[in-house]
């Protein structure tokens, strides 16, 4: 499997926290994600240490958090210097950690089931695995539902009341109040047909 990663003697880049961790998970996945982030961190800035733990902890021990974070850190657009990125090895933990039932991981395969960006579409996994993560408490899962429905994306029909469910799920599971200003917006827009602005 995925052994071949090199770290040169530091990396430029380090992604801030704060965006990652913005949509709290219930406290079983919450503090084993905030223990890996911090480790992907340390590793995307050369921490060879931090490296071994998150390979060992995603490969050997099979856990669906560090496989995440590890994903993270070879994903072929994360810039951190002197790593490997591979684009097969990226999918890979991506869907195992989904299919082991991590919130984080099936909204990002969902996402990448919906959007066939790397290989087919295919809608109805794509729209269970984000169901799922959004019953799971993950409120971006929610957020994008929302928006699916409200503006029918991805084949979807338009279906306001679905739309304003997910909105009411986001809500509950702490989506923040700028997020959920501009879904609200989306959604109202799309009732009548105008476009939101851009932000």
């Amino acid at each position: 499997m995925f052994r071949n990663i090199v770290i040169g003697a530091a990396a430029v880049w380090a992604l801030g926290g704060g965006a990652a961790l913005a949509d709290r998970l219930s406290e079983h996945w919450q503090t084993p994600r905030t223990y890996y982030i911090e480790l992907s961190h340390r590793a995307c800035d050369g921490d060879e240490m931090a490296l071994g733990i998150l390979t060992r902890d995603a490969w050997d021990d099979a856990n669906p958090v560090a496989m995440s974070n590890l994903a993270w850190l070879i994903r072929p657009d994360t810039p951190c210097i002197g790593v490997f990125h591979d684009r097969r090895e990226w999918l890979t933990l991506q869907k195992e950690s989904a299919e082991m039932g991590y919130p984080v991981s099936m909204f990002n395969w969902g996402e990448i089931l919906l959007t066939g960006s790397f290989g087919p579409e295919d809608f109805l996994s794509g729209m269970l695995y984000l169901e799922e993560a959004s019953a799971q408490g993950y409120a971006g899962a929610a957020e994008l539902l929302a928006k699916i429905y409200a503006q029918g994306r991805h084949g979807v029909e338009p279906d306001q009341s679905a739309a304003y469910m997910f909105f009411e799920r986001a809500q509950s599971l702490g989506l923040d109040e700028g997020r959920l200003t501009r879904l609200i917006d989306l959604i109202r827009n799309a009732e009548t047909g105008m476009r939101p602005k851009l932000d």
